[in-house]
């Protein structure tokens, strides 16, 4: 095989993942975990929705949690309240942010909970993080929620490497 399984946890989740045998890789868990950290307060949290599937990483105060689901964004969404909590067992937070290729297409997103708001992620979320030349700004405005996980994990690298 010239795929090798990459695997990565956060407190119970553990997702594993195919990637090419000769590419180093960054799991989407910890690049989620580092927008979340840089960007949420101490109650909030990330829902990434790609290629038809759900990750949902949760912040509360110095605790991570984080969850999967093979519900797509739309599946999910048309969910009663209860329903949700059954997928995401801690599916509240005071800001949910929403990323991923999978939320083109939507424009409100009713989290059904009397304290969560839901909002695309944007540019001004990642500057904390790093710093865009120009051009590379133009483009990441445009589609902020495209360009998460590569952020993510690219401030997750960079941290590795600080520290090495």
């Amino acid at each position: 095989m010239k795929d090798r399984i990459a695997a990565s946890s956060i407190t119970g989740l553990v997702l594993m993942q195919y990637v090419p045998a000769e590419c180093h890789a960054i799991s989407p868990l910890a690049a989620l975990e580092e927008i979340l950290r840089a960007t949420g307060s101490v109650n909030s949290a990330i829902l990434s929705a790609d290629n038809g599937g759900l990750l949902f990483v949760r912040r509360s105060g110095a605790d991570i949690t984080a969850h999967a689901s093979d519900h797509s964004l739309k599946t999910f969404l048309e969910l009663s309240y209860d329903e949700r909590e059954n997928i995401f067992p801690d599916f509240h937070a005071s800001e949910i942010i929403l990323s991923g290729p999978d939320i083109d297409g939507f424009e409100n997103f009713d989290l059904g909970g009397s304290l969560e708001t839901g909002r695309r992620i944007s540019i001004s979320d990642f500057t904390s993080i790093c710093d865009f030349a120009d051009d590379a700004a133009i483009i990441v405005q445009m589609n902020p929620h495209l360009y998460t996980l590569a952020i993510g994990a690219a401030a997750v690298f960079a941290a590795i490497v600080s520290e090495a």
